[in-house]
């Protein structure tokens, strides 16, 4: 009860617990079989079934980025590939903490956080930046980056991929279950939800 209180008079004390409760752990290529299968099997299906419209995606609980950038590159890889490069893609990404979601628009990282993505990547998709690397503008210019609460605010539609790895396990069943059926509700017919 004095907690409660304290947390009614000290607005900054709302912000430090919200922090706490906020888990955000990332990385790049987090489960690198996960994103490989995704590779191998998911995107180059999808690239070859958009016919000329803009693929759509969406990764909730994005955290400070690392995930959404991670499916940019593979996704500008897949297209690439199978020479469709006049194809467009646009990657939601949402979380409720607005500090990490400035880390990701800026999409700069420190050498550590970059050391599992394959070099050649690296090199195309980033610059060096004194002792940190900065995502291409040319990718930063593809990616929504948002402040979004899946429970409560309205979900993104017509979606090819929703990748949510990060936030189920931190739920309650019956969040979860209405979680799911967002994701389902959010996805277009034939759409891939990648779950971890």
């Amino acid at each position: 009860e004095n907690y409660v209180s304290y947390l009614q008079n000290n607005p900054a004390e709302c912000e430090n617990l919200a922090k706490d409760m906020l888990i955000s752990v990332t990385s790049f290529f987090r489960d690198p079989e996960a994103f490989s299968r995704l590779r191998e099997t998911v995107l180059p299906g999808m690239v070859k079934e958009l016919q000329g419209r803009p693929l759509r995606v969406w990764v909730p609980a994005c955290a400070t980025g690392e995930e959404a950038y991670t499916i940019a590159m593979l996704v500008d890889e897949a297209i690439t590939e199978h020479g469709e490069e006049g194809l467009t893609y646009k990657i939601f990404a949402t979380d409720l903490d607005r500090h990490a979601l400035e880390i990701a628009g800026q999409g700069i990282y420190p050498a550590n956080a970059v050391a599992d993505i394959p070099p050649h990547l690296l090199e195309k998709y980033f610059t060096a930046e004194g002792e940190n690397f900065q995502i291409r503008r040319s990718v930063r210019e593809r990616m929504v980056f948002a402040k979004h609460n899946i429970l409560k605010d309205p979900p993104f539609n017509r979606l090819d991929l929703i990748s949510c790895r990060n936030l189920l396990i931190y739920l309650q069943p019956f969040a979860q279950q209405r979680v799911i059926t967002i994701l389902h509700f959010a996805l277009r017919m034939g759409g891939v939800l990648m779950l971890g």
